[in-house]
């Protein structure tokens, strides 16, 4: 580690090949065809010092970084569906009173838990382990279309955003926290468009490419109720903010519990 508690990790890009220019990154979260690979990504690893947000003289802003940490404390347990749905409630409310939005519409929520033994926890997804963006603008407008048709008809050419809402189910985190990029330090080339095909729809994400413009952050000891608000795509805006899952290889040997974390997806109208 550097600095006050920055540190110097790997992260995963996509490999910079020019295979993506005849061929279209893809990921399957379904269970593929016979003989269908889940996925076509290559990868490369890149030595990157992850900055504590902590330590900054001025913290990252949602409107500016496209990424912003504030406080609400998750007091549910998540262990049903009811329980679900009260925080997400929660977390909806939160971001329409700081972003100052009309409406919110949560389109997916998912656990993520990191097994040691590459097992599937039942319930759960792994955690991310490549540098990626949720989604691009125009699956945006998609995703409202396909969950909220009758919406989608009427906000017309109002302001959308894709948000992700991220936290530890406990804390504080070590194992496992998420790393964010500065959106302004991206570039239009760093991204290549990538499908991820699930069940009932297709959806589209960004694939990243190394640049060593990038700029990344993370906050030391995460708890529950330290609340990264991320931007994935803005349709009055070129903010996405490229993140990923990382280790800090000075906790792995103290490590006593694996990462754990719940997440909520938002299309923000207004």
């Amino acid at each position: 580690m550097t600095g006050s508690h920055n540190v110097i990790t790997q992260l995963q890009y996509l490999k910079n090949s020019r295979l993506w220019d005849i061929v279209k990154p893809y990921q399957i979260v379904r269970t593929p065809q016979p003989g269908l690979r889940n996925n076509n990504l290559e990868f490369e690893q890149f030595e990157i010092e992850v900055a504590d947000v902590r330590s900054l003289c001025e913290r990252p802003r949602i409107d500016q970084w496209g990424f912003e940490w504030i406080e609400g404390k998750c007091d549910e347990t998540l262990e049903d569906v009811e329980s679900i749905n009260r925080h997400i409630g929660f977390l909806e409310e939160i971001v329409l009173a700081k972003l100052g939005a009309e409406k919110v519409f949560t389109i997916q929520q998912q656990r993520r838990k990191r097994r040691i033994d590459g097992v599937r926890a039942p319930g759960t997804r792994p955690t991310s382990k490549f540098v990626h963006i949720d989604i691009t603008p125009r699956a945006a407008r998609a995703r409202f279309q396909y969950h909220f048709p009758t919406e989608a008809e009427q906000i017309g050419d109002r302001r959308l955003r894709f948000l992700s809402v991220w936290h530890p189910m406990f804390g504080p985190i070590r194992d496992n926290p998420l790393a964010v990029c500065d959106s302004r330090t991206v570039h239009d080339e760093d991204l290549i468009e990538s499908n991820m095909v699930f069940l009932n729809f297709e959806d589209e994400t960004f694939a990243v490419k190394f640049n060593p413009a990038h700029k990344w952050y993370y906050m030391s000891d995460q708890s529950p109720e330290n609340l990264p608000l991320i931007v994935n795509s803005d349709s009055l805006a070129r903010t996405r903010v490229p993140h990923t899952g990382f280790l800090i290889h000075d906790n792995l040997e103290s490590i006593e519990r694996t990462g754990e974390s719940f997440e909520v997806k938002m299309l923000v109208v207004g």
